[in-house]
């Protein structure tokens, strides 16, 4: 079907996708609760490094609600985002592969790979949605897609 150098280490690297994968492995949904927002901190939601307007003097004399709040529109932004890429973007890159649309064939073995990074960046975008659904939900916040993606998405369909 398609064709590619895959090395031996790259296969046995996923000889145990099925199993060990966190995504499908582990149960993925988080459960948003008044009492679990009330008991995390805003750091939790983020790494600081992320979100350093978290950091200037205004932001920081907030109450801490106005503060997760801030922090969960830019969690639902993130998310969608996350959503998006991964399932426009990136895996429609890797059908395009798996479907020979492209100027470079790759074996078969490298599109069963391909198949597994399909299957696992939809499972992350099914995660991403779900988890951005009930925050902006919790905080009553209007989802948006994201501009950047769309122009994207755009400017690969004009190619």
């Amino acid at each position: 079907m398609c064709s590619a150098n895959v090395t031996s280490g790259s296969i046995r690297s996923l000889s145990k996708w099925n199993i060990e994968s966190c995504v499908r492995s582990r149960s993925h949904r988080y459960k948003i609760t008044a009492s679990g927002i009330s008991d995390s901190s805003v750091k939790d939601w983020f790494p600081p490094a992320m979100l350093p307007v978290l950091q200037h003097p205004v932001i920081k004399s907030m109450p801490s609600n106005h503060q997760k709040s801030l922090q969960a529109r830019y969690l639902v932004h993130f998310l969608n985002h996350t959503t998006a890429l991964e399932h426009l973007i990136i895996n429609n890159a890797v059908e395009n592969i798996i479907h020979k649309r492209m100027r470079v064939e790759f074996e078969d073995s490298m599109c069963t790979i391909g198949l597994m990074i399909y299957t696992d960046e939809a499972y992350h975008a099914l995660f991403s949605d779900q988890l951005a659904a009930d925050v902006a939900k919790y905080f009553q916040i209007e989802r948006s897609q994201s501009s950047r993606l769309l122009q994207l998405q755009k400017l690969i369909e004009s190619l």
